[in-house]
């Protein structure tokens, strides 16, 4: 099995090609050492380690967080920025984890299909440890918990995680903006949407959205 910095690589790599097959900036991403498509740019995208010319290639409207062009300038890399329209880069969905928190009921099938089978924890605390763990390496957390205001209060202890709590899926709108406004990594949904028809949607929606702001302190 890959490991995760192989799988990047492997997008990156597809990325490139795909720009120098347009024939558009070639000679910027065709030399890229990483080409990054998130909007919103934490340390936790920055490359440790790269080949070549140690550029990094970033989409023309992406927010660098100042913590985040800190590392870069740390690990001597340099950022480049193109524009969307000219690299066209695919919406690439960010990998997500599905955790669940002492529930042990229905899960949505598209979820089950989206994100594999949930990793299951009877204590809030250890599963908190776990998301943070996700966190750190750039991954997005879906979890349903049988409680899940302790759930949020156990996973905001940690400085990667950014819980966003769901308890209707009425308004997915509300949830997307909830989402944004807290560029949210974790999203933590009530045990009674657990088999909810529009939960996989939800949830696949939350693993694809790029956000526009980065929250404070990142």
């Amino acid at each position: 099995m890959l490991k995760q910095n192989e799988i990047q690589r492997v997008i990156d790599e597809a990325v490139v090609r795909i720009i120098s097959q347009l024939g558009q900036n070639q000679s910027v991403a065709g030399t890229a050492d990483r080409v990054l498509q998130d909007r919103v740019i934490t340390t936790f995208q920055v490359p440790d380690k790269l080949d070549n010319n140690r550029e990094v290639v970033v989409r023309q409207d992406a927010v660098i967080t100042p913590a985040a062009y800190d590392l870069f300038r740390d690990r001597g890399l340099r950022v480049r920025r193109l524009a969307v329209e000219s690299t066209n880069m695919p919406a690439v969905g960010i990998e997500g984890r599905f955790l669940k928190v002492g529930y042990d009921g229905v899960i949505s099938g598209q979820m089950k299909l989206r994100l594999g089978p949930a990793e299951a924890f009877e204590s809030v605390v250890e599963a908190s440890a776990q998301t943070s763990t996700y966190c750190e390496s750039g991954h997005r957390v879906v979890m349903v918990a049988a409680e899940p205001e302790l759930a949020v209060i156990a996973l905001s202890r940690h400085s990667a995680v950014r819980p966003v709590e769901v308890l209707s899926v009425d308004q997915p709108a509300l949830i997307e903006r909830r989402c944004d406004s807290t560029s949210a990594n974790v999203l933590v949904l009530a045990a009674c949407l657990g088999g909810h028809w529009r939960i996989g949607q939800v949830a696949e929606k939350f693993l694809q959205q790029q956000y526009t702001k980065a929250p404070a302190g990142i």
